[in-house]
């Protein structure tokens, strides 16, 4: 789970010229340029912001002795009263150890290590290596009451606190592109260095989610939910966690599953399509329809990469239960979407349950189109209204408004979620599909713990 960031920032370069070059616009009406990218993706540099090795990705598999470090050192508790989150390899803090500790030769060179939207941003033009808050927020070393990195976690795990970025906030003006940059990516010199801001919670500004009673489920890769939130929240059992929101001040609990859209690719890929790509999805969206709530009593546990919210389980694994001879691949395809927005929903409903009110859900992502089975599904499994986003690109759309905000076109990014984002069809619960989903929700969670507890997880992680 490695990537080139050079390609990555080359390969930007190479889109910025292409765009600029085709645009309609002006030059001048370039406000500035910002970055967004994934969370917990590091890359350590040296003095000049050169990239040491690979990017490690978010939840990688490698650092098994960093996690049992950290267990041993802090333990998952006081990581939790600090941070919000339990020991897991999906935050970066063992990403980190593990630079530190498997690789002495590119620690020693190591003069920062940032996130992939730290480095871009350096190697645009920023004038120092910045992270913010939205995103360093979630590398588990953050003290999210204090909103700064935490000396105590940093001590205790060894870990130079020189080598981590300036703190700002998402939307903060960092720099401007200077002559080379502008050479490389067709960008005007000049123009202001914006941060964009955790790729989730980015995306949450692009779908609206500024004010109380809003959150947003971004279907990609992963299936995360973003609620808004006033001030920090802590759950007593970690069963969620709290990061900062791009909005300064503002958080966002996030409750996830690691394995989302890509649960419904994987499954789609291997098993039920045939034919031209974009014609097969459609096929399936279309049997996908036909099948009643609750896949004919087929439930999934999306489980393929470990699990988030609620159980933060790194050993779990992707389960069907209840196939039988009748079952077919249209049944078994519902049942991943059905499975993911149950997973999700976990988290929506121990927040409702603390007294925090949820009113309204905007879906986003590839999978959220106005045609696909997610929509409806999420509605019913939530039990709320879904408003699809108008605009699929929310986190480019949050990104543009936290530039926009910066560059003094709105004066908050209220003003500007007013006027830039638009919603699309909105999707009410079925009622009765609804009690349905409550019901398959508890067995979901019923076969999760009898695995759990009969240690099957355990015995299949240790026979990699």
């Amino acid at each position: 789970m490695e990537k080139d960031p050079n390609m990555i920032w080359e390969s930007l370069c190479k889109m910025c010229k292409e765009m600029i070059g085709k645009a309609d616009w002006k030059e001048e009406q370039i406000a500035g340029i910002g970055v967004t990218a994934a969370r917990q993706c590091i890359v350590p540099v040296d003095k000049n912001g050169n990239a040491l090795r690979d990017l490690i990705m978010w939840g990688t598999k490698a650092t098994v002795r960093q996690i049992q470090y950290m267990e041993e050192k802090v333990g998952s508790n006081r990581f939790r009263e600090i941070t919000t989150r339990v020991i897991n390899p999906v935050w970066a803090a063992s990403s980190i150890l593990y630079i530190l500790q498997e690789e002495p030769e590119i620690a020693s060179k190591t003069y920062k290590i940032l996130e992939i939207e730290d480095f871009i941003l350096y190697k645009l033009g920023a004038d120092d290596f910045y992270g913010d808050h939205s995103q360093s927020g979630a590398i588990q070393l953050y003290d999210i009451f204090k909103r700064d990195w935490s000396e105590e976690l940093c001590s205790k795990l060894q870990i130079p606190m020189n080598l981590l970025p300036n703190l700002v906030e998402a939307g903060e003006i960092i720099g401007t592109v200077g002559q080379r940059v502008s050479a490389l990516t067709g960008i005007p010199e000049g123009t202001p260095i914006v941060t964009g801001g955790g790729d989730c919670q980015t995306s949450a500004v692009g779908c609206g989610v500024v004010r109380s009673g809003t959150a947003n489920v971004a279907i990609g890769t992963a299936g995360v939910g973003s609620m808004y939130m006033e001030r920090p929240v802590a759950d007593e059992q970690s069963r969620y966690v709290c990061t900062p929101h791009s909005i300064k001040n503002k958080y966002v609990i996030d409750n996830n599953t690691l394995s989302g859209g890509i649960s419904y690719k994987w499954f789609a890929e291997q098993f039920a399509l045939t034919g031209p790509q974009q014609k097969k999805y459609e096929n399936l969206n279309q049997k996908i329809l036909k099948v009643p709530a609750g896949s004919k009593n087929v439930l999934f546990l999306p489980h393929l990469l470990g699990t988030a919210c609620p159980y933060w389980d790194a050993q779990a694994k992707g389960v069907f239960v209840g196939m039988t001879l009748d079952t077919g691949a249209a049944e078994m395809a519902r049942a991943v979407i059905e499975g993911s927005c149950m997973e999700i929903n976990k988290g929506f409903s121990l927040i409702q349950k603390q007294g925090y009110p949820l009113d309204e859900i905007i879906a986003c992502g590839g999978a959220c189109n106005e045609h696909s089975p997610w929509n409806q599904i999420q509605a019913d499994v939530y039990g709320i209204p879904v408003k699809t986003a108008e605009n699929p690109e929310t986190t480019s759309l949050g990104c543009a408004m936290l530039i926009a905000v910066a560059a003094g076109d709105y004066k908050t990014l209220e003003e500007a979620a007013d006027e830039m984002v638009s919603y699309g069809k909105i999707f009410y619960p079925d009622e009765t599909n609804h009690r349905k989903y409550q019901e398959l929700t508890h067995i979901q969670e019923d076969i999760y713990y009898a695995l759990k507890e009969r240690n099957v997880y355990g015995q299949l992680f240790l026979r990699r």
